[in-house]
């Protein structure tokens, strides 16, 4: 429940921010990136030691590689 109210406080901080004009208003491209390299990277290294590796694991994982191979190759 707690993440569904950090959402809507999220949303509403970027409403509030976007009326008073106190922000830039490319400000959406450096908090993207910050986002992509640095803050998503940091969750996966938080939680993929706590990850049980099965057998069962293996389908997802060839099933991004092979839909990326034939992806990318197109």
């Amino acid at each position: 429940m707690f993440n569904f109210v950090l959402i809507a406080v999220c949303i509403i901080a970027g409403m509030v921010f976007k009326a008073t004009k106190s922000i830039h208003p490319d400000a959406h491209k450096g908090i993207n990136t910050w986002i992509l390299y640095l803050a998503l990277p940091a969750v996966s290294f938080k939680y993929l030691p706590k990850i049980q590796w099965t057998v069962e694991m293996l389908f997802p994982v060839a099933a991004t590689f092979l839909i990326s191979v034939f992806c990318f190759s197109l």
